[in-house]
């Protein structure tokens, strides 16, 4: 398949994609045959068969974005996840913002969150406490970020541990 794709011949590509969906649809497996599925399962109206079937993020494999506080040395200077964080409620927040003049500020300001922002599992986040965690939206600040951190670098692993911990 990956031969297929560099030497750029879809024909021979797609030919193998739809005989793999010819096969997965003929399949005894029940799991993996759509007529089987929506002949039976659809058919008899079992929601919690066609919610399961029709999931497309299963919930071990939910992601939330998380914030950092730290400071970052870019070229030009240092920049602070705090005074960050703080910009951002405050355009959040303020509202005297038109809608545009809003959206535009957040635009703005998203440009310095991305040194900032990491996406990890939802089940260590939703562990901390509000000591050490903030929300805005669907968006977490952890003040401490700095401590998740090992040579410039996000440790994972690490974070999701203390998220267990932490209660």
């Amino acid at each position: 398949m990956q031969q297929c794709l560099e030497q750029k011949d879809f024909k021979t590509y797609y030919q193998k994609v739809m005989e793999q969906i010819r096969i997965n649809n003929e399949s005894a497996d029940e799991r993996e045959n759509v007529q089987v599925f929506f002949g039976e399962t659809v058919k008899a109206l079992d929601m919690p068969a066609i919610a399961e079937r029709m999931r497309l993020i299963k919930e071990k494999d939910r992601k939330t974005s998380v914030f950092f506080n730290r400071t970052i040395s870019l070229e030009n200077g240092t920049l602070c996840g705090a005074e960050v964080w703080q910009r951002f409620k405050e355009i959040v927040y303020d509202d005297s913002l038109e809608y545009a003049e809003r959206e535009i500020l957040l635009q703005d300001i998203r440009v310095s969150m991305n040194h900032f922002i990491y996406e990890v599992s939802s089940h260590a986040v939703f562990q901390y406490d509000e000591r050490n965690c903030e929300q805005v939206g669907t968006l977490y600040y952890i003040e401490d970020g700095e401590s998740f951190f090992k040579n410039g670098r996000f440790n994972r692993e690490q974070f999701e541990y203390a998220g267990q911990m932490i209660i």
